[in-house]
């Protein structure tokens, strides 16, 4: 993100970004953990405040192992405690270690969309562009009085979105 903004000058803002850990060592089931972070990427400032210049979204994963997954997953997981963070130095992966990648990619991306199926305020999206909006809203923090917070401006949300599809 760093040399995005040094080469480019777009600014990537994450919300929730600390909430990303990698797997306790100590077997506990953390709750204040997600998979995903989502970033607001500020077109807009970069381009001068253009009118016709819309803010992107990006959506970072992190495989992570809480501890509530599958049977499937939770059996490998147990047995290899580097999970899901094991070297990619043997490319030689047993069967075993693909699909319980496969299953918690899948475990990982299926949380997320449940999540936003399952919220009453949600209405299934006509495009990826309205899911990065509901995530967006619903992810981030509530604003803070600190005036270097970097927080997107609630004003220019209408720019940030465009126009209402027709």
């Amino acid at each position: 993100m760093r040399k995005i903004h040094i080469d480019f000058g777009v600014t990537i803002r994450f919300v929730n970004l600390e909430q990303l850990k990698k797997r306790t060592m100590d077997g506990s089931v953390p709750t204040d953990v997600d998979y995903c972070a989502i970033g607001l990427i500020d077109y807009i400032d970069a381009d001068g405040g253009s009118p016709t210049t819309k803010d992107g979204f990006i959506l970072s994963l992190k495989a992570g192992y809480h501890g509530t997954e599958g049977g499937a997953i939770r059996s490998y997981a147990n047995a290899h405690a580097e999970f899901p963070h094991e070297t990619t130095l043997d490319q030689w992966f047993s069967e075993s270690q693909f699909e319980s990648y496969r299953a918690l990619g899948f475990e990982i991306t299926d949380q997320i969309l449940t999540s936003a199926l399952k919220d009453h305020s949600y209405i299934p999206p006509r495009d990826i562009e309205e899911l990065f909006n509901w995530l967006w809203d619903k992810r981030r923090s509530p604003p803070t009085a600190d005036p270097d917070d970097r927080r997107p401006d609630p004003a220019r949300a209408e720019q940030r979105r465009g126009p209402p599809p027709a």
